[in-house]
């Protein structure tokens, strides 16, 4: 009888040792999360999930981990995972409703935040998101609807006028949706988007001082906006302006060194001037700076898989990718100079050549 009772005793220290550490890996994973250690938060839950896969919460950490490392379809699993335990977990909703929308599921994405708003009808976030996933889902009236009822509980929610006005400009009312961006600015007359969103309108009607002069304003308030800088580059190329042109291309380049278009832009517009000089510069710039986007990549990859032609492992995988990156790179350089820059891209993959 007493061996029973030390055995009880025993096994009851045990538990509550395991009760200790569970609660402490749960607060050593969040804080590893707190401090952007993703991976090492992850390892964190799943140990936790190993011993007690009855709790919600280490699934839904694990899957707020998995979003910031852009797994979505595994943080959507985790969640889905979460509510399956406790579907009155009030956290998990919107972190799906989010990743839902990362993966282009907007229709599920709404229905996540319905239920959040049948819990906080007031919540602004949960509203304008809800209308931005009925817009992408062409539904038009209701995603107004949202909008509508979002500015009369927060007018001062201004993202949403932006929306609002691209729900009338979807209808095809072009005034109706300007109408929007006009209370905008009578509210708030800093906004830059506002403003951008008036330039690139003018630059669409090919208005091209009236979009010069609207992004200018966005820039001068919101300096770092690179699709800015894009787009009043392209309103200066129509007002024959190709030193500012070329300036806003340099600047977009500054903010994002692999953007395509604007270094493919720049090349046609330092050619067409005749600046070989600054052509030759901007090459330089262009073997040191561009690479091919990774998501052009993944879908060559995918598309290639279609075709029956997947590689036979890692190795082949990363040696395939190299070849197919570099020919791209080199088209482009083609397009944007001469089969010189061509053959110049080319060769920089050659041992043989570059000794």
């Amino acid at each position: 009888c007493r061996a029973v009772v030390v055995a009880i005793l025993i096994w009851g220290s045990i538990a509550a040792v395991a009760q200790i550490n569970t609660e402490n890996m749960l607060y050593m994973g969040r804080s590893a999360i707190a401090a952007e250690d993703y991976l090492t938060a992850i390892r964190y839950f799943n140990q936790i999930i190993e011993v007690k896969p009855h709790l919600y919460q280490p699934f839904y950490y694990r899957a707020y981990a998995k979003f910031a490392l852009e797994d979505f379809q595994g943080a959507e699993a985790d969640c889905n995972q979460a509510l399956a335990i406790n579907p009155f977990a009030k956290d998990v909703r919107p972190l799906r409703g989010i990743c839902r929308i990362r993966l282009t599921n907007y229709a599920g994405a709404a229905d996540d935040y319905t239920w959040c708003l049948a819990n906080a009808p007031d919540d602004a976030n949960f509203r304008y998101n809800r209308a931005l996933c009925r817009l992408e889902d062409k539904e038009i009236d209701r995603a107004a609807h949202d909008i509508d009822t979002l500015l009369q509980r927060h007018p001062t929610f201004y993202r949403a006028y932006a929306v609002r006005a691209q729900a009338e400009l979807m209808r095809g009312d072009t005034l109706a949706g300007l109408s929007w961006i006009d209370r905008l600015l009578a509210k708030k007359p800093d906004n830059a988007e506002a403003w951008a969103f008036k330039g690139r309108h003018a630059l669409s009607k090919e208005r091209y001082e009236d979009a010069d002069s609207m992004l200018t304003r966005a820039i001068a308030i919101a300096p770092d906006r690179y699709e800015d800088y894009l787009a009043r580059a392209l309103a200066r190329h129509g007002m024959n302006r190709f030193d500012d042109a070329i300036a806003d291309y340099d600047r977009t380049i500054d903010l994002v060194p692999e953007h395509f278009a604007a270094h493919y832009n720049r090349g046609l517009l330092l050619a067409l001037i005749g600046e070989d000089n600054k052509a030759k510069k901007g090459f330089a710039a262009f073997m040191r700076d561009y690479t091919i986007p990774q998501e052009v990549m993944d879908g060559i990859m995918e598309e290639a898989g279609k075709q029956g032609l997947k590689p036979k492992d890692e190795a082949e995988r990363e040696q395939t990718v190299k070849m197919v990156s570099m020919q791209m790179k080199a088209l482009v350089a083609r397009d944007l100079w001469t089969m010189t820059e061509y053959f110049r891209v080319t060769n920089e993959s050659n041992d043989f050549i570059k000794c």
